[in-house]
């Protein structure tokens, strides 16, 4: 049996948890995948050391490589995100101006168009009066 000791932090589990949470998996999804319950997915993840085989099945049932969870880390998550939307220039502002625009344009339309049929409802009447 090996057992594989993350260099970073001493806890597979934690890291196993947090992966499954930012994949959008519950531990039932985790679970079905690894043909074992949602409480036995909890009692892993309360694990500091996992055999390098069932962490292997873990990587796969997650969609990442085995390194990538012997590697994860919090930190590099929450640095690489913010690196991201700083850098990518694109501004919320920027985001925020060309959605109030399009909303603002289809809304227009309705109103011109709301406005059409009453100027034609109107029209009819005025004929018929005459």
């Amino acid at each position: 049996m090996t057992v594989i000791e993350n260099n970073y932090s001493k806890h597979l589990g934690r890291k196993i948890s947090a992966v499954r949470q930012l994949r959008g998996f519950t531990e039932i999804d985790l679970g079905n995948a690894l043909g074992i319950s949602a409480q036995e997915v909890s009692q892993l993840e309360q694990l500091s050391e996992i055999e390098i085989s069932r962490l292997k099945e873990i990587a796969v049932a997650l969609g990442v490589t085995e390194q990538g969870l012997i590697d994860f880390s919090d930190e590099k998550v929450q640095y690489n995100t913010l690196n991201f939307y700083e850098n990518c220039g694109v501004q919320t502002s920027t985001i925020a101006n060309n959605f109030h625009q399009t909303n603002n344009s289809n809304q227009y339309d309705k109103i011109s168009e709301t406005l059409e049929l009453i100027l034609k409802s109107l029209n009819a009447k005025n004929q018929k009066i005459d």
